[in-house]
């Protein structure tokens, strides 16, 4: 309960919510005072009509405990005194919004690229499955082994953009983390603050007294890419560093550094200079990340994380589809804020994991030995 109190004090401090709209978005109350802007200008239901919903209204905004379900009462009245058209409207926008999950979970990073990504930077992690808001989507019983995002031997023609950005951007590797940490916190800002915003200016038909709605489906999807990066580390894995030579002699089948200083000890007679060159360029210096058949919780855990990542796209096209009083010039910018995060996180995501396949070289074993075993909580190698 504690470490929930830290989380919703997190997220107001980023969004700059004030003390009413804190008690807005928790306790329910009051609705009908904050209004998008375009709705409240043109289409909300002005002079007499209003008036007719005023006694309801304030009855609602007193809190009397004679009246519990008040809100909805009042929420009848001003629907009742919109003209025709904008009720079709206001039908229209919820259908969009509706859509607004699925559109998500198609452009969002997977449970298997948070799993994998946090072999790295368990913070970025962090940052872009809360940015994000969804998850992208699989079947439910499908496996996936997250090391085959970055096994060169699986990869697609699809990542070879990030793979040759990843190799032209290799020098200013440091700097570059960096920028991917403030991207992946102003994606976590946005989606906060949109959110949060949608949440206090709507009113969901499934809850006409509650704000929190919205927020309540972004939280989730932190929680699903968590299941993957717990499901990821039940499997055991293990990093050593290597050197192996490819095609160098016919009775070299392995070359350690040791093995290529030999190589380049030996007379120029025996072994002539551009064979070495090319002895030394074909060595794979990348390290040999290790890794066991998928553990049977491994394979539940994704499993469960993927079902669950269907019932968050459910449970977000329900919550989005039930929200109310905006017009079209308002549901856009929210539609673009949500995909820009989405779009962001899952480039990031993409971009490290294919400097990730360029770091590692990936062996399945029958036994991932204990000295070479890494943990999320151990100093990973660099």
């Amino acid at each position: 309960m504690r470490l929930f109190h830290i989380l919703i004090t997190f997220i107001v401090f980023l969004s700059g919510l004030t003390h009413a709209e804190i008690s807005m978005l928790w306790m329910g109350s009051p609705k009908f005072k904050q209004w998008f802007s375009n709705w409240e200008v043109y289409l909300l239901p002005k002079g007499d009509n209003w008036a007719k919903c005023v006694p309801d209204l304030e009855i609602y905004w007193s809190r009397n405990a004679s009246y519990p379900n008040h809100c909805s009462v009042a929420l009848s009245c001003i629907l009742q005194e919109t003209d025709e058209g904008s009720k079709q409207l206001l039908g229209a926008i919820m259908v969009l919004l509706g859509a607004i999950p699925t559109l998500l979970a198609l452009t969002s990073p997977t449970v298997t690229e948070s799993a994998l990504l946090s072999m790295e930077y368990p913070s970025l992690t962090f940052l872009l499955a809360f940015g994000s808001a969804a998850v992208h989507t699989s079947r439910i019983m499908d496996y996936v082994d997250p090391l085959d995002a970055i096994d060169t031997t699986k990869r697609s023609a699809k990542d070879e953009p990030f793979t040759r950005l990843a190799n032209s951007l290799q020098p200013y590797r440091r700097f570059i983390v960096v920028i991917e940490h403030i991207l992946g916190l102003a994606a976590v800002v946005n989606t906060i603050e949109v959110t949060l915003d949608l949440g206090l200016r709507s009113v969901a038909s499934i809850d006409c007294d509650r704000s929190c709605w919205p927020l309540s489906w972004a939280l989730v999807s932190v929680f699903l890419h968590l299941l993957g990066v717990v499901s990821f580390w039940t499997t055991p894995r293990g990093i050593s560093p290597g050197v192996e030579a490819v095609n160098i002699c016919p009775e070299i089948t392995a070359v350690t550094d040791r093995g290529i200083n030999d190589i380049l000890s030996k007379p120029k007679a025996s072994i002539g200079h551009e064979q070495i060159q090319g002895d030394v360029s074909s060595a794979d210096r990348r390290m040999i990340l290790y890794t066991e058949r998928p553990s049977l919780w491994s394979i539940i855990l994704q499993y469960s994380a993927n079902g669950y990542a269907i019932g968050h796209v459910l449970f977000g096209t329900m919550v989005f589809s039930s929200l109310m009083f905006l017009a079209l010039v308002d549901a856009i910018p929210v539609i673009a804020r949500y995909h820009f995060s989405a779009v962001t996180c899952s480039v990031i995501s993409r971009y490290e994991l294919a400097v990730m396949s360029q770091k590692y070289r990936v062996e399945r074993v029958e036994k991932v030995e204990q000295r070479t075993r890494v943990h999320i909580w151990t100093r990973r190698m660099r």
